[in-house]
């Protein structure tokens, strides 16, 4: 089920019209419409107050899987951390589109102190996510088939670097260059593939910032 459905299925269940919710969380129903439509995603802020409203996730709009919550299921262990695996391809090359639904396919468990020692920033343990790399457009950084640990509480360009962001209707794993006056860039590694330029960051959706990489690949 795709964010829109989502919402007309929120909006159904409480018996709300448009013009009622974009009241309830301050926006127009002229905006709601376009969410609706599919037209636009909702900001981090618009999609925050539809979650409260609603008493839902963030995570849940967006994805339409309450696991992204991530419960923990495993036996506690305060130097262990469970990281969630979607069946997310995030392109590395001009686009993969994001499918409809995305389900989890795994937690992979690792240590922090394996995190805190591939990691140059700091981390929030409890909002990381892995996506798989598809494309060859940040090689030879990132490789097709890797894992890329996406922390999803950085949802929002506070400054340039690599970001897991959704733009029409696809998902890129890309180096965000902030310009003036609001332009956005996605920059790749590889020469070989031009940037995109947008021209505003709100016609992009900032899924997380791309924090750690790695592969497991057969021997």
């Amino acid at each position: 089920m795709s964010f829109p459905a989502r919402l007309k299925a929120l909006l159904e269940e409480r018996k709300i019209s448009m013009r009622e919710l974009g009241r309830r969380i301050g926006t127009s129903h002229v905006t709601v419409g376009k969410w609706l439509s599919g037209i636009q995603m909702p900001s981090d802020e618009n999609l925050e107050a539809l979650a409260e409203y609603f008493h839902v996730t963030p995570a849940f709009l967006r994805f339409g899987d309450t696991s992204l919550s991530c419960p923990q299921t495993l036996e506690p262990n305060a130097d262990v951390v469970s990281i969630p695996v979607f069946d997310v391809r995030g392109s590395c090359g001009y686009g993969g589109e994001l499918a409809q639904t995305i389900q989890l396919v795994q937690m992979l468990r690792v240590t922090k102190q394996w995190l805190l020692s591939k990691s140059t920033s700091s981390l929030n343990f409890q909002t990381l996510h892995i996506i798989t790399a598809d494309g060859d457009s940040m090689e030879p950084g990132i490789k097709r088939g890797d894992f890329v640990i996406v922390d999803t509480s950085q949802s929002r360009f506070i400054a340039d670097g690599l970001y897991a962001v959704q733009y029409s209707n696809a998902v890129f794993i890309k180096r965000v260059q902030i310009h003036p006056g609001g332009k956005v860039e996605l920059i790749s590694d590889n020469p070989k593939y031009r940037p995109i330029q947008l021209d505003t960051c709100e016609s992009v959706e900032v899924i997380g910032r791309a924090v750690l990489c790695f592969n497991v690949r057969e021997l």
